[in-house]
């Protein structure tokens, strides 16, 4: 329907740095994933670690480590293919050529307009979903030492499928809160198929249950 709407408006009635790039268009989603219960786990999975990606891009700008940067907006422009947003796909794309050619002035000029138009982006899914408002139900201690030790052992073996599925089953559950930062480190490590990050926040967690 929004896809509809935006085509039948007249080309002067949108703001092209702003409504296109924000615009969010699922059947573009679902073709680059592939099927709709891909699109829906990516939707799911970039909503959730949302916080993580903008938070690794404005530390590695802030210290000047533009060769990391670029890697880490090149996976952004895939990201925001694969969740049906290409305008901020598009943005990411020119940031990451800017890189590739050091011109650190114009990612540091156009940074802030591509994690503006990210984060409205990832408003329309969380709306669009209802993702980001579940009440969830409390974790059984036993049963999360148990989830722990077995995500370990998974990436230990550089199993991240199933290590992914040990993740979101953990997603449905409310974790204690002095767990909660630690958690978020694993999701994104996992995005980002850092095993050894993924350990060393697991025995965190399971440290702090002891």
């Amino acid at each position: 329907l929004e896809k509809m709407l935006f085509s039948l408006l007249p080309k002067e009635l949108l703001d092209t740095k702003e409504d296109l790039a924000v615009l969010v268009e699922e059947e573009e989603g679902i073709r680059a994933c592939g099927d709709e219960a891909t699109y829906l786990r990516v939707v799911k999975d970039t909503v959730r670690n949302v916080g993580m990606i903008t938070k690794e891009l404005e530390d590695l700008l802030t210290a000047g480590d533009i060769k990391n940067y670029t890697i880490k907006v090149h996976a952004l422009k895939n990201t925001a293919r694969m969740i049906g947003a290409n305008g901020v796909s598009e943005e990411a794309l020119y940031l990451e050529r800017c890189g590739d050619s050091g011109k650190a002035d114009l990612i540091h000029k156009n940074e802030g307009e591509l994690i503006a138009h990210f984060q409205k982006v990832i408003e329309t899914l969380k709306k669009r979903y209802g993702l980001g408002c579940e009440e969830l139900p409390d974790i059984d201690p036993a049963m999360l030492s148990e989830m722990l030790e077995t995500l370990v052992e998974f990436v230990k073996s550089f199993d991240f499928d199933r290590a992914d599925a040990i993740v979101e089953d953990l997603r449905k559950y409310r974790l204690p809160g002095k767990m909660s930062e630690s958690f978020d480190k694993i999701c994104n490590a996992l995005y980002n198929y850092d095993a050894d990050t993924v350990i060393l926040n697991a025995k965190m967690c399971l440290d702090r249950r002891q």
